[in-house]
């Protein structure tokens, strides 16, 4: 992966993780997240299936808390943000909902020092 190959190069560099740009890029969230490993300051995130990469987290088959819990182990202590075009979601519930989520899959893993 590219970011392994410049993180080489770049030993300082740290990223600017987005699961549906490492989805576009032909790679797993968590393929990405490990090539970026302890690097990661700031996660922009989104559910995605087989037709969609950037749904609201729960609408999709993406396993969030899987993926938290991994770049947690990997020293991740950033910012969260959901990322999604207006197109993507019907409704303003829908964002309320995706908040939420993140929010308690956060508080569940790692406790509430990252909300």
């Amino acid at each position: 992966i590219f970011f392994k190959e410049m993180s080489r190069y770049l030993p300082d560099a740290r990223y600017v993780m987005d699961t549906k740009q490492a989805l576009r890029g032909g790679f797993t969230a968590q393929e990405m997240a490990q090539a970026m490993s302890g690097r990661i300051i700031h996660l922009h995130v989104s559910d995605h299936n087989d037709l969609c990469d950037c749904l609201p987290i729960g609408e999709g088959q993406f396993n969030f808390s899987g993926f938290l819990q991994q770049v947690f182990a990997e020293g991740f202590d950033g910012n969260v943000i959901l990322e999604l075009y207006r197109h993507n979601y019907g409704d303003y519930r829908q964002l309320h909902d995706s908040y939420l989520t993140i929010a308690q899959t956060i508080t569940s893993l790692n406790g509430e020092k990252n909300l």
